[in-house]
């Protein structure tokens, strides 16, 4: 079941508990890479995690088929964009005691991130405090739940709150289209 809170689709139709867990053993020991941003501002980080980019392989192709339905679905329902296919992959991310990302938006000015369009965040486990998802300025909160999959357009501005304890995982993925938001 699709439920629509403003422009935010959430789900837990699409994985099961078991294929969340089954995702955590394939990725979880790594390797991966500091998921550090700074601010240029403030000079405080605007990410920290640890990331691992998982590229479209044979190996995975059921993951990438549940992903691709789920944006190609959501899109149709609601969003209506010019997308083409689920073209960069995943992110796999790890959020230990205190990780977290600041607000933002997942399409940048260069790059594939300017033509990313629909943005999927899949919550894999709900054993830990904080690392809420969360959206501004509606002040909607995702709700922590196992396999709660999250779809919404990449220029909406949104957060993971700092994790408290425990580990939080989650896949992320965008689909983008063949030019950037006008």
């Amino acid at each position: 079941m699709i439920r629509k809170i403003n422009e935010i689709l959430l789900t837990d139709s699409v994985f099961t508990p078991d294929e969340c867990d089954a995702i955590i053993r394939e990725f979880k020991d790594g390797p991966y890479e500091p998921g550090r941003i700074s601010s240029n501002q403030a000079g405080g980080l605007v990410r920290q995690s640890q990331v691992r980019f998982v590229p479209p392989t044979e190996d995975q192709r059921w993951l990438f088929t549940k992903l691709a339905a789920i944006a190609a679905s959501s899109n149709e329902q609601t969003f209506g964009f010019d997308i083409g296919k689920l073209e960069e992959g995943f992110q796999f991310t790890k959020y230990e005691s205190g990780d977290h990302y600041s607000w933002h938006a997942d399409v940048g000015d260069e790059d594939e991130r300017s033509r990313r369009k629909i943005s999927i965040t899949v919550q894999l486990n709900d054993d830990y405090e904080g690392g809420e998802l969360q959206f501004f300025p509606s002040r909607i909160q995702a709700p922590k739940r196992k396999a709660l999959v999250a779809v919404f357009p990449s220029f909406l501005v949104h957060r993971v709150a700092p994790v408290l304890s425990g580990t939080r995982y989650s896949l992320v993925a965008w689909v983008a289209g063949p030019h950037p938001f006008k």
